[in-house]
C-alpha cells in the first residue's frame, strides 16, 4: 500500500512539474502582459510583438495591433509606429478597424486589464 501511495505521489509531482514549466518566451510574454496591463507602453509594445510573432502566446494580429497601437498612442515613438505598419500589412482593413475598437475598449472600459 505504501509503495502504491509513493508511486502515486511521484506521478502527481511529475505531472505538476510538467505543467508548471514554461518556455522562456512564455515567461517573457507573461511579464510583458503584466507590464502592458499596468499601462506601461514598453510592455504594450513587447506583448504586441509577441502576439505578432506568436512567441510565448498564440499568434494573433488583432491583439498585436491593439497593444502596439496603445503604445503608439502613449508616444512610444518610431519603433512602435514601424511595428504597427508591419502588422497592418498582414491585416485587412476590417481587421484593423476591429483591432482599433478593441484598443478603445481595452483602454477606456477595462483600464488595460483583461484585454
Amino acid at each position: 500500500m505504501k509503495s502504491k501511495l509513493l508511486i502515486f505521489a511521484i506521478f502527481v509531482a511529475f505531472i505538476f512539474t510538467l505543467t508548471s514549466c514554461s518556455s522562456p518566451e512564455a515567461t517573457a510574454a507573461k511579464k510583458a502582459q503584466k507590464d502592458a496591463e499596468s499601462g506601461a507602453a514598453i510592455g504594450q509594445l513587447k506583448i504586441g510583438r509577441a502576439y505578432h510573432t506568436g512567441e510565448g502566446v498564440p499568434q494573433d494580429n488583432l491583439y498585436a495591433y491593439m497593444w502596439i497601437s496603445l503604445a503608439v498612442k502613449q508616444g512610444l515613438g518610431a519603433t512602435a509606429e514601424e511595428s504597427l505598419r508591419m502588422i497592418s500589412a498582414d491585416m485587412t482593413s476590417s481587421e484593423i478597424e476591429q483591432a482599433k475598437k478593441l484598443a478603445i475598449i481595452c483602454k477606456n472600459e477595462k483600464g488595460y486589464r483583461d484585454c
